[in-house]
């Protein structure tokens, strides 16, 4: 289930095919998904912050 949540994920954000997402090294793909978890959680920290 995790193959399908990546390729979901980065298919939506970077609008890449499910072949592109499966052409890439598992380190590879990991290495996107990081920097995604990392800009929505600045964008929760920002929207947080703005609400004090």
């Amino acid at each position: 289930m995790k193959l399908i949540d990546d390729v979901h994920t980065l298919a939506r954000v970077y609008g890449w095919t499910e072949l592109d997402v499966l052409g890439l090294r598992c380190r590879r793909r990991d290495a996107y998904l990081d920097r995604i978890d990392e800009e929505q959680d600045a964008e929760l920290m920002t929207s947080f912050l703005g609400e004090l």
